[in-house]
């Protein structure tokens, strides 16, 4: 089933961790907006759990606009006119680059002096151009997005000292591959990048799969329910404990939900449970999906968005995701969805 993810088409910016401060370079961002409102830019990067953070700002006036700074590594950054959600993503590098465009057709800035953002906008072309010639041929959404990061993976093998590469692993390629394939791929992106966000957020979650994966132990947290009473996970022991990462407004979630609803009918009075962890920021529209979806097993959730407690706990980048753990619980299997739910749940409780 396809995901709600943060995909290559999504821009996204990253802050750099790095201690390096040597080789620190000049840059300079001249930016001409056409039509755009007299006001502020702020330029932002995403921290873990796509939390937007100002780290500068300038005035613009008749859409013209001017950033300086110093950095060592290319960057991905966002900037954000006034407090509109229009933005204008790209990599930043040592040097004079240019941000030229129309207020009313943003997708289609142009940014210049930037060769790792040519480098970024070449693989991207091509990555939508074979996305659409496959299209044309009929082939399936889901073939389409296999194939996608396959093209992604491609890429990265043969540009390991790349900076994209970094980009594309952390924010892409972590949704497509198992821990031992991540591991395999961040051991080969070379050493240059050790120091850049990318591969210390990658680092960090190679770590967090370690201890979320498979065989181990569920780590334990409390949420509120419905009900703003505390519940733990713990409290489940004794039951097999399906943990479903979703969110009112995740159309693939919603989806799933009847299949869902099926299973827990099916064998809750056998030891089976459910509990929902929701990913949404608006209570009524939490409530309401739970209503409408018949959802009739236990529900949490902090109101946090992508920043849920939980979800940071077991590092989830997409929903809908999954846990399934046994009686004693240890982790025995993770993202069930549709018919891989349904013959694990048979081989548990029909044998």
């Amino acid at each position: 089933m396809k995901r709600i993810l943060v995909i290559l088409g999504m821009f996204t910016l990253l802050i750099s961790c790095s201690t390096e401060k040597n080789n620190l370079q000049p840059f300079t961002i001249n930016g001409n907006i056409e039509g755009a409102p007299d006001g502020m830019v702020y330029m932002q990067v995403y921290a873990p759990g796509y939390k937007a953070i100002v780290i500068d700002s300038a005035k613009i006036k008749d859409g013209v606009f001017e950033f300086t700074g110093k950095i060592n590594k290319p960057k991905y950054y966002y900037l954000r006119i006034n407090d509109k959600q229009r933005a204008v993503n790209f990599f930043v590098e040592p040097g004079s680059l240019t941000v030229e465009g129309s207020w009313d057709d943003l997708k289609n800035i142009k940014v210049t002096g930037s060769k790792t953002q040519d480098e970024f906008d070449a693989f991207y072309t091509e990555l939508e151009n074979r996305r659409k010639e496959m299209r044309e041929q009929g082939v399936e959404e889901e073939e389409l997005y296999e194939k996608r990061a396959e093209m992604i993976r491609k890429y990265v093998a043969e540009h390991p000292a790349s900076v994209i590469s970094a980009h594309l692993t952390y924010w892409n390629l972590v949704h497509e591959v198992d821990l031992a394939e991540l591991k395999t791929i961040v051991s080969e992106l070379d050493e240059s990048l050790n120091s850049t966000f990318y591969l210390q957020q990658l680092k960090e979650r190679i770590k967090t799969l370690e201890q979320t994966a498979v065989g181990q132990p569920a780590l334990d947290f409390t949420m509120e329910n419905t009900e703003g009473e505390p519940v733990s996970l713990s409290s489940f022991e004794g039951d097999y404990l399906f943990v479903d990462f979703w969110a009112s407004w995740c159309m693939p979630c919603r989806r799933e939900n009847p299949n869902v609803v099926k299973m827990y009918r099916k064998y809750h009075s056998e030891g089976f449970d459910i509990l929902g962890v929701s990913f949404d920021s608006n209570r009524d529209n939490w409530l309401k999906a739970i209503e409408e979806d018949s959802l009739t097993w236990t529900h949490v959730s902090d109101l946090q968005g992508w920043q849920n407690a939980a979800g940071r706990l077991y590092d989830i980048r997409s929903i809908p995701s999954s846990l399934l753990i046994d009686p004693e619980g240890i982790i025995i299997a993770k993202n069930l969805r549709g018919e891989d739910l349904r013959n694990k749940l048979a081989d548990i409780f029909e044998k």
